[in-house]
Order: C-alpha cells, then structure tokens, then sequence
C-alpha cells in the first residue's frame, strides 16, 4: 500500500537496505496446534515482495520476548501455555507474568518475565523438559518434544511460504531466548 512505499522510500533514502522483519509464532499458529494463518503468511510474503521493490533484503526474525503476550512479552501462542496446564486469565493476577509494569519496576520490566512462573517453566519446559520434567506430556508427548515439534513445524511452514523470494538472507530461528528455570540454584 502506499504507507508502506512510503516508509521503505524513506528507510532506503537513509541508506537502509537490509531489514529485519519480525514475525511471531502466535501470528503463524494462533489457531491451535498445526492450524497456520494462511492469511497471515500472505501478508508477511506481501511484505516481502515490497521490500524486494525498494531493493530490501530481509533475515526474518523468529521473535519473542519473555515467551509470549500471555507471560508478559510477545512470541509464543496462548494455547502453548494452555497445554502445559496454565489458565491464560489468571497469569497475572497469580503473580506468574508481569502483564502491566509493578509501580517499583525499572522500566523495561518485561524481562523480569522470564524469571516468573508463566515464561520460566515454558522455556524450562521447551529446551529442558526431558530431563526436569520428563513425566509432564501433552497428549501423551514429552512436553520437550512437543512444543519443539510445533515450533519446528511453524518455521518450517514459514519458510515453505518464503522459499521463492529471493530477497529473503535466512532466519533468526529465535530471539533473545531464555534458559528459563535452567541452572537456577534457588
């Protein structure tokens, strides 16, 4: 659309020929597990095609903070916590996400969120489940194995939708992620 030439226009008048163009796992798969926004893709490879107009190449940037909008950040879809047995309406009230910045925070609280209850076990679940968790499933699936496998099939759905447009370097496969609980002595 026009906006957009118009912004491209100006970042590329400023010297700018490489973007980094963010997308989020709940964009992507906000349906439910292996359900994809087809309409979202379209958009994200619309985008794309502009940014090849105003001679932009783009590192698409898998993006997260604090795992997801739900805990505090973006990235992740709700339905991950909800599989790990997290009621979405009561993260913050229970004190497991920062949804809203304490009055006594520092700005950019968001982070803190990874040390929380809601992001901490998620990422402690995703990159170590099987050895900290290893009796926790999702439909009967080691919570490790499945949630990388959804995350794993989503970039791969991601990249099949991008394979034709040349303008596109590669993937950041995931931003800034965090260990969670992982190597926490308390």
């Amino acid at each position: 659309d026009g906006a957009a030439d118009v912004h491209l226009s100006r970042l590329v008048s400023w010297g700018y020929t490489t973007f980094r163009l963010l997308f989020t796992w709940e964009a992507v798969e906000h349906a439910g597990p292996g359900r994809y926004d087809e309409d979202y893709l379209a958009y994200l490879v619309a985008v794309i095609r502009k940014c090849r107009h105003h001679g932009v190449a783009v590192l698409l940037d898998s993006h997260q903070d604090a795992w997801s909008r739900f805990t505090g950040g973006d990235g992740a879809p709700g339905w991950t916590l909800e599989a790990a047995g997290f009621d979405l309406t009561r993260l913050g009230a229970s004190g497991a996400a920062y949804l809203t910045a304490p009055e006594d925070a520092v700005p950019m609280a968001w982070n803190a969120n990874n040390m929380r209850c809601g992001a901490g076990t998620m990422w402690t679940l995703f990159f170590a489940g099987n050895d900290f968790a290893p009796r926790t499933l999702i439909e009967g699936e080691p919570a490790q194995d499945y949630l990388q496998r959804h995350y794993c099939a989503m970039l791969g759905r991601v990249a099949e939708a991008v394979r034709d447009e040349p303008n596109v370097l590669g993937f950041d496969l995931l931003n800034e992620p965090s260990v969670g609980f992982v190597g926490t002595k308390d």
